[in-house]
């Protein structure tokens, strides 16, 4: 049942309760009171129905968190070759690098937006692909923005704080900005 609904079933009950109780008693009084226990029940059902289904989607979002945490734990400690529990730029840079020659499967030295996720943040020049260049260049933005001490160094608590919140940010893109409610985030659905 959608919020609306729901809103507009109680308040016709609550209007009906109303009118029956400010017309006297009369023998309606007794039918209108029994239809707004019926709509308060379905309506109950209906909300622990909706809430057994939220505690569902939270725990498996809770899951999926969980499973993308330690990968990006496993993907720092990759990263991380000295296994000191931080990343220095020059592990960081090492680590770009390879995943450059991974992206350009064709070998043509470019990278093209099929190729590359973050194609739209890196490409400064506004061409049809990334050169080594500008892909370098955009990691070593990132690397700073991971910095949060500005100590020329990544924890792994300053990589994963940088990973959630980027999450969070992409989570307010989608959900939120007047979308939720219209069957556009799943919040009104």
């Amino acid at each position: 049942m959608k919020l609306k609904q729901f809103v507009v079933a109680l308040l016709a009950g609550w209007f009906v309760l109303a009118f029956a109780s400010c017309s006297g008693g009369n023998q309606n009084s007794g039918k209108a009171e029994a239809t707004v226990k019926e709509t308060v029940e379905h309506n109950e059902e209906a909300i622990e129905k909706k809430t057994e289904e939220v505690k569902d989607k939270v725990e498996e979002s809770d899951k999926r968190t969980g499973q993308k945490m330690k990968k990006l734990e496993e993907h720092f400690a990759l990263i991380d070759t000295n296994a000191d529990g931080k990343l220095s730029k020059e592990e960081f840079n090492k680590h770009s690098e390879e995943e450059y020659a991974k992206k350009d499967r064709n070998g043509d030295g470019k990278i093209t937006a099929d190729e590359c996720k973050k194609f739209d943040d890196f490409n400064t020049d506004g061409n049809d692909f990334l050169s080594k260049e500008e892909f370098m260049k955009g990691h070593e933005k990132m690397f700073d923005r991971m910095d949060a001490d500005g100590n020329g160094e990544v924890s792994k608590e300053e990589f994963l704080g940088f990973f959630k919140e980027k999450a969070g940010k992409a989570m307010k893109g989608k959900c939120g900005a007047g979308k939720c409610g219209e069957g556009k985030c799943g919040g009104g659905k």
